[in-house]
């Protein structure tokens, strides 16, 4: 079936809609709602639907990739503290990793 321009109207499709579900959970399913060139037409098809994926393509964003940010600049925490780093060998040796 092909939509015909000016049959259908908004709240015919919005009234076949309403009830979303054609088949059953338990069977194979044998119906589908037609697809036209803007959406639902609120038609039954007495056929299972081809394997295809409707998916919108969102508009680009105005502005996206004009505008480059500057680097992040890196943090350097060496001197944050005057504490005396040292190996604890009860841990080293409970978790196998002594260098001997």
């Amino acid at each position: 079936m092909t939509p015909v321009p000016g049959e259908g109207s908004v709240s015919d499709v919005s009234d076949a809609l309403s009830n979303p579900v054609l088949n059953s959970a338990y069977e194979e399913p044998g119906r589908h709602f037609e697809m036209g060139p803007s959406g639902p037409t609120g038609n039954v098809i007495e056929k299972r639907r081809l394997s295809e994926f409707f998916i919108p393509i969102p508009k680009p964003k105005r502005g996206a990739g004009r505008a480059k940010t500057a680097p992040q600049p890196t943090l350097d925490f060496s001197n944050l503290t005057d504490e005396r780093v040292e190996r604890n060998h009860k841990i080293d040796q409970r978790d196998c990793c002594t260098d001997r």
